[in-house]
């Protein structure tokens, strides 16, 4: 199921997780199209 960012799915973290539980178990994955980076900063040379 694609949404445009996780933050706009759920208004909390708890509720996120359970409804992720649910979709998965349903056999729905999700595509956020804008998500924070989770990697560190690329050092510039």
């Amino acid at each position: 199921m694609p949404i445009w960012r996780l933050d706009r799915l759920s208004r909390s973290l708890k509720d996120l997780i359970e409804m992720v539980k649910h979709l998965e178990s349903k056999g729905i994955g999700l595509k956020a199209f804008r998500n924070p980076s989770t990697q560190p900063p690329v050092p510039e040379c």
